[in-house]
């Protein structure tokens, strides 16, 4: 915001950690500027997107429970909503979001690099790219029927593999 981040934030999403991110929202002189939805059902999980220009999270290690983000449903439903994503580079993430391309990955914990991908996309032209970009990418690596395809394989395998 110091920088001259003229947008909101939206957190949609709850957890062990709810009271720890109210507590610094409450603590932040731009808590203004944010908007805490706590649990969501998907309707509004789809309105958000819709509303929204850019789905970021700031994935990592969690500090408590020492784990990653395997997948990030969330991230590749921001990508078929035709959202750029901005987060860590961290467990799964890197196999959805192509950096640069359909968003920005930044080392986690990394606030500036968090901070520039996040003014970056101030620039309309490079949002819609990488809107456009993930959109793309996920209609074609994650639509349902691919998936289904690459479960059919991967259980054929399985089962040519004990017939020998």
């Amino acid at each position: 915001c110091e920088r001259g981040l003229a947008g909101t934030l939206t957190i949609a999403g709850d957890g062990p950690l709810r009271e720890d991110c109210l507590a610094k929202v409450r603590a932040s002189k731009y808590g203004d500027r944010i908007r805490f939805m706590g649990a969501v059902s998907r309707e509004t999980g789809e309105q958000l997107r819709a509303e929204c220009n850019v789905f970021t999270a700031h994935n990592q290690i969690g500090q408590h429970s020492r784990q990653e983000e395997a997948f990030g449903v969330t991230i590749i439903e921001a990508m078929a909503a035709g959202m750029p994503v901005i987060t860590g580079r961290s467990g799964g993430v890197v196999e959805s979001v192509v950096d640069g391309e359909t968003g920005t990955l930044f080392t986690p914990g990394d606030m500036e690099a968090h901070a520039n991908a996040l003014l970056q996309m101030s620039d309309a032209k490079t949002r819609w790219k990488m809107a456009h970009a993930g959109w793309t990418r996920a209609s074609n690596h994650f639509c349902l029927s691919r998936q289904m395809t690459v479960l059919r394989q991967m259980l054929l395998c399985r089962e040519s593999t004990q017939d020998t």
